[in-house]
């Protein structure tokens, strides 16, 4: 079958060195033709996975090679999205072209494409100069029936792995539709079937095998002798027949004619005319179905005339067929025309048994074949084999022919196989650049394969480095406050600094400024008129304050606040002091009871009811009863009743009667006449007092 080859996607990606072989069973290439660049691919398509098995044989570098530089995989789809999760197997682990102690790799897949793709090297593998180029060879083999020339072959390959191989590492192939021989037949060049070492397919070889312990091929037994011929003159036949050798279960090998026939003595007979057409033709019988040759052609009339009368003569009879026991003998007459008659009456040709008192000899036949031994080994190279028996031969019979004895390999590439770990790779650079860090090493793990155990250890190794202090850059502290002004007018300026902390070992310093200075007080100083001097008002001593500012002392001992002053310009622009003004005071009495009424409210904004609610109204009302001291307390009193107030509604507590009462008496005592001037100074307060 011719096949064809041409560049095609070897899955997922498309490039321009993808290779797809289809419709080949033997091939070879070398990888530096099929693989220039990577990334490179060789696929090859089984044409029927149910009927072929793909067997590869990867011939390794013998100088240099690079791990993963070839990937090989087996896919039951040629696009990787039809692909299905069982139908993908990798190969990496078998071919290691690397491994020194198995020279040549073997694969046997089974899916429909098994692909070789040319890989980049590992991240920091360094890159060989050298020759790494490797040899695959491929066979698509039968699973019944396969063709001699293919186990041939393949029977070949297996014998140089086992023993090249210096390890008990497997080939790669589990099982071969092949019968390998430990000895095969000793045949020469000159072997109709056997041409510069390989055997022709679909041969069947003419000379016997011979010698003990030899693997019978079956087919065809050599022709027999030519039997003498049917006639001494006119044009006669001679036949021989064969025999097959094959058990029934490989009848297959025995397509053909068992009996086969030729011209013989065709000389004119002397006083017999001119011969006419022959009713005989050669014999030629399927080995399925053997017709009846002898039978004469009907119809057939005489095309030649001769000048005596119209006759039949029968010619000698043959000598017999057999030289011991029944054979058989034959003669024949031709159909001579003449002026009377052109039609002949009757057969051409007869034939009757001839007996021979000669015993004739019986040659050995084998009996069965016994059942295949165990193997000799449960795992590699291994063999098996079988014996059969000659029933002797008698009456000088010939011998039985073909060996006594079969043997087979069995287990081949079933050995378990540990793991074995690979050189440790080169230490990694230091993880950090200055200060500690850390380097790192691995290896892989060879294998295993075929149920074999685990490599022990640690895959990966961790060292610390150190590569010097790291250099730190300056940094700065946070700015210092702000100075006092240096003028109190008329604009003055302040500073602030900060401090840089670094920098170390080599950094940078701090960038920006250390120091800033900013202007202050920039409005104008007042002229001497425009300020209210010191002032004893109410035993409390007033400073010189600018006109516009406000001035401002502590409250008397029983209340907390201020009281505030204010320096005002008259009508000719001349300043003043106006009454001081007691609103931000607050008397003790009335502070503890806002305070109070505050944390109350802070309760009730959480959702949650104080106890205490009724007892801070009855003090209100008690206390505001007693009149005020200052205007903070009129302030302070309204700030109690606006809280109550958002206590009552954010809450679901009912004020009694009792507190009703109070609330609304504590309303009344702020609006009682005593307190009208200090309702009125309250409202004094302008948008220039400082508290």
């Amino acid at each position: 079958m011719r096949g064809c080859c041409h560049a095609a996607p070897s899955g997922p990606e498309s490039d321009s060195c993808s290779t797809l072989v289809q419709s080949r069973f033997f091939g070879f290439f070398l990888s530096s033709s099929v693989f220039p660049a990577v990334p490179c691919s060789w696929t090859l398509q089984n044409p029927d996975p149910r009927r072929y098995t793909i067997f590869i044989k990867v011939t390794k570098p013998t100088q240099h090679c690079m791990p993963q530089q070839l990937r090989t995989f087996q896919y039951d789809s040629f696009l990787e999205t039809t692909r299905t999760y069982l139908g993908m197997e990798s190969f990496d682990e078998v071919v290691r072209l690397c491994d020194t102690s198995a020279p040549v790799a073997f694969l046997e897949a089974g899916k429909q494409f098994l692909q070789m793709r040319k890989g980049h090297p590992r991240a920091g593998m360094a890159i060989t100069e050298g020759n790494g180029d490797f040899k695959t060879e491929y066979l698509v083999v039968g699973k019944r029936n396969p063709s001699m020339a293919a186990c041939q072959m393949l029977c070949q390959w297996l014998e140089d792995c086992l023993t090249s191989s210096t390890s008990n590492r497997p080939c790669g192939i589990m099982q071969t539709p092949c019968l390998c021989w430990d000895q095969p037949p000793l045949l020469s060049e000159g072997d109709s079937c056997y041409h510069h070492g390989v055997y022709l397919e679909n041969c069947l070889p003419s000379v016997k095998e011979s010698g003990k312990d030899v693997e019978i091929n079956g087919g065809w037994s050599v022709w027999g002798q030519w039997a003498q011929c049917s006639s001494e003159c006119g044009g006669g036949i001679q036949t021989r027949i064969r025999t097959c050798r094959s058990p029934p279960e490989e009848s297959y090998l025995c397509e053909g004619i068992v009996e086969e026939g030729r011209p013989c003595n065709s000389q004119s007979c002397t006083g017999k005319g001119r011969h006419l057409s022959r009713s005989q033709s050669l014999r030629s019988v399927d080995s399925r179905k053997r017709d009846d040759v002898d039978k004469p052609r009907s119809g057939q009339q005489s095309s030649q005339t001769v000048d005596s009368a119209s006759g039949e003569e029968w010619s000698s009879w043959s000598v017999c067929s057999a030289t011991c026991g029944e054979g058989w003998q034959s003669r024949t007459r031709f159909c001579v025309s003449s002026s009377y008659s052109t039609q002949c009456s009757g057969p051409l040709r007869e034939q009757r048994p001839c007996n021979n008192s000669a015993v004739c000899p019986v040659h050995g036949a084998w009996d069965e074949w016994s059942p295949w031994s165990l193997c000799s080994s449960t795992c590699g190279r291994g063999y098996r084999s079988r014996t059969r028996t000659c029933t002797p031969p008698q009456f000088g019979g010939d011998p039985c022919e073909g060996p006594e004895k079969q043997t087979k390999f069995c287990n081949i590439a079933v050995c378990p196989v540990d793991g074995v770990w690979n050189e440790w790779s080169s230490w990694s650079s230091c993880s950090a650049s200055c200060s500690n860090g850390t380097m790192q090493r691995t290896r892989e793990c060879n294998g295993p394969s075929y149920g074999g155990a685990e490599c022990r250890g640690e895959w990966l190794e961790t060292v610390d480095c150190f590569l010097g202090e790291c250099p730190v850059d300056g940094k700065w502290q946070t700015w210092s406050l702000w100075s006092g002004c240096s003028k109190t007018c008329g604009g003055g300026s302040q500073q602030r600094n900060r401090i840089c902390y670094g920098p170390f070992f080599g950094g940078q310093p701090c960038p920006g400024e250390r120091e800033e200075v900013r202007s202050c007080n920039e409005k104008r100083c007042p002229e001497p008129h425009e300020i209210c001097g010191e002032d004893n008002y109410s035993n409390v001593m007033w400073k010189m304050t600018p006109a516009g500012d406000t001035a401002a002392v502590r409250c008397p001992p029983n209340a907390m606040g201020l009281i505030l002053r204010r320096c005002t310009l008259d009508e000719e622009g001349i300043a003043y002091w106006e009454n001081p003004t007691y609103m931000k005071c607050i008397s003790n009495d009335y502070r503890s009871i806002q305070t109070l009424t505050r944390e109350h409210l802070s309760k009730a904004q959480r959702g949650l009811v104080g106890d205490g609610v009724s007892e801070v109204m009855t003090k209100l009302r008690e206390i505001s009863s007693d009149g005020t001291s200052y205007s903070g307390d009129l302030l302070a009193i309204v700030d109690v009743l606006k809280n109550m107030t958002e206590i009552f509604r954010r809450t679901y507590y009912s004020p009694s009667n009792e507190d009703t009462r109070n609330f609304v008496q504590s309303v009344s005592n702020l609006l009682m006449e005593e307190n009208r001037e200090r309702w009125e100074e309250a409202q004094l307060l302008g948008p220039n007092i400082k508290e």
